[in-house]
């Protein structure tokens, strides 16, 4: 080795380089001298940098204090000074950790920290080393456990999402990430061949690195935490349950790992920290217990922007943990709580829900693109499981927690409606059984005659009956209008209906003829019962009105799936299908 002075020396500088000069006068073993090149060391002692020679156990270490700037990070320093290519790094970790016994991460430096950086390490001859010499741990690729869901996209090509991802170096990612994917996605037989939607699974690639022990609190504490705010652990259950519901992936046991662009990488215990794996590639850290503090949460944000962090505070249900959680999920829009999401063809369909959430169709999976959740109360109905098949049909899932979905057993039949045949006949003669009225069809009435009898007349009446004590007449051939004023002399009461072509109208002056209360407005049938807010609401045009047996009939000219006719079932008791247009006779 050499030692270079400086002209404008100092006394000071002349001592450290004679206790420099003996140290490494000594005998390095020949490992060391291996791994070690010439050296060309500056004293100068500067308000900048300060260095000096301190004993670490059975080595002298030359060291210099370094206050860490924005952007700094260990492998960065190490590196700059050529300590990670010119030194053993395991050991120069080791001092490293013991010249910092505050630095509990190594991983995890701050800008303003004050670190004592080990430049040049040497043994202490005929000193025995210490018999608790603390191991470094090695972790490599194949020790990882957490992976990453990637959906595929159009152009895409597996080795190129992989390099654009984690940057493998070609000889770990033939010979050992390839095979770890495989493992993990046992269904992908060609590597080479992927489509796009497709989900695969990532092993999310950490390259080996060599870090200290990190300190934890007490696992003593961690368990009086929980003890403390046992709710805590309960919305964390819940929030698992609810977005597995919606169709994310949840992780709440085991240890979650996110590896840093320093080399290094973050454990999580995933029962403290839940974290939620969304379909688009994101991450939600849910923070339980908002224990996870902010430099923590800046680091692991600052190296993936996939992660998100939700803190749970003491006061927090859990409506408002949800309420938390949902806007990090990256959807396509969730709507505001006093929104509803409508949508009108020949039905009209109104929802409201404690959230409306409307997925991305790139990202959903399936097709579900919307998501209504509801937490329920006590006092909160269900949404009938029929309406709910009918919902999922057509993109809409409604999730009731904590009920979750139907089972297909559970669904009651489905129902379908009477048709009736679509002319006039039908729905008179529909009317007048309903309404428990006798009749004859295709009568002669004789309306006059004469006093010597020479001549009579008679009409064919359509509907001949007796209804309130008077003699009724239902024409659809239209007699003219003198007979009717006739008619009505002789104390007939007529409905002429020869001019209806809608079988609407000819319903409702039918009923007003028969004197039976119907209500034609467009109806509401609210899927839960007693509340009309977090609701469903179907609305269908029609005619409502009861029959002489007390039961309830609801004409319509919507062809009702039978989803939604056999929930109307559960409140009228005859549902009928009429075409809005008549035929002609």
């Amino acid at each position: 080795m050499k030692i270079r002075i400086h002209k404008n020396y100092c006394p000071v500088s002349i001592s450290m380089a004679a206790i420099l000069f003996s140290l490494i006068a000594a005998p390095i073993s020949t490992a060391e001298e291996e791994n070690e090149d010439t050296y060309s060391i500056d004293l100068v002692q500067t308000a900048e940098v300060a260095k000096e020679i301190v004993e670490v156990e059975d080595k002298k270490v030359l060291t210099e204090a370094y206050t860490t700037k924005e952007g700094d990070y260990i492998w960065k320093i190490l590196r700059n000074r050529d300590l990670t290519s010119k030194n053993k790094l395991g050991e120069v970790l080791s001092v490293l950790k013991k010249l910092n016994p505050s630095l509990t991460n190594i991983d995890m430096i701050h800008p303003g920290e004050k670190i004592i950086i080990p430049l040049i390490i040497t043994p202490i001859i005929n000193k025995e080393p210490p018999e608790d010499i603390t191991e470094i741990e090695t972790v490599s690729l194949s020790d990882l456990e957490n992976i990453e869901y990637y959906t595929v996209s159009k152009g895409d090509s597996l080795i190129k999402v992989i390099n654009d991802k984690y940057s493998v170096p070609r000889h770990k990612l033939y010979n050992e990430y390839l095979d770890q994917l495989r493992k993990l996605n046992p269904d992908l037989k060609d590597l080479n061949n992927i489509v796009p939607g497709q989900r695969i699974r990532l092993p999310i690639y950490s390259p080996t690195i060599a870090r200290g022990t990190i300190e934890e609190k007490p696992a003593e504490t961690k368990q009086e935490t929980a003890v403390e705010r046992p709710e805590a652990k309960e919305i964390g259950d819940h929030l698992g349950r609810i977005f597995t519901l919606i169709g994310e992936e949840c992780i709440q046991q085991g240890k979650h790992y996110i590896p840093l662009k320093t080399g290094g990488q973050i454990d999580l215990n995933t029962e403290t920290y839940p974290i939620i794996n969304l379909r688009d590639g994101d991450k939600i850290i849910v923070d339980l217990f908002d224990s996870l503090p902010d430099k923590m949460a800046k680091l692991i944000k600052s190296n993936w922007e996939n992660y998100h962090i939700v803190h749970i505070k003491e006061k927090d249900d859990l409506k408002s943990a949800v309420a938390k959680v949902l806007p990090e999920c990256n959807y396509a829009r969730i709507y505001a709580e006093d929104e509803s999401l409508v949508f009108d063809d020949a039905i009209k369909i109104e929802l409201n829900a404690d959230w409306i959430i409307k997925l991305r169709p790139e990202s959903s999976g399936t097709k579900d693109n919307i998501i209504c959740l509801n937490l329920k109360d006590e006092d909160r109905g269900t949404v009938s499981p029929l309406i709910k098949r009918f919902l999922t049909g057509h993109g809409i899932k409604i999730i009731e927690y904590p009920q979750g979905a139907p089972d297909e057993k559970d669904i009651p039949e489905a129902s379908s409606t009477v048709d009736i045949d679509e002319n006039k006949n039908s729905i008179i003669e529909k009317i007048l059984e309903l309404a428990g009225q006798d009749f004859s069809a295709r009568e002669d009435i004789p309306i006059y005659q004469g006093e010597d009898s020479d001549f009579n007349l008679t009409i064919k009446a359509d509907y001949f009956f007796r209804r309130n004590g008077k003699d009724c007449i239902i024409d659809l051939h239209g007699p003219g209008t003198d007979i009717i004023n006739l008619l009505k002399e002789r104390g007939f009461t007529v409905l002429s209906a020869s001019d209806q072509t809608n079988a609407y109208d000819l319903t409702a002056k039918t009923l007003d003829f028969l004197g039976v209360a119907f209500d034609s407005k467009k109806h509401t049938f609210y899927a839960v019962s007693g509340n009309q807010r977090e609701n469903v609401k179907i609305i269908i045009p029609g005619i409502l009105f009861r029959d002489s047996k007390g039961q309830t009939n609801f004409f319509t000219s919507v062809n009702l799936p039978a989803d939604i006719s056999g929930f109307l079932t559960s409140m009228v008791d005859n549902i009928f299908f009429i075409k809005p247009a008549i035929k002609a006779e």
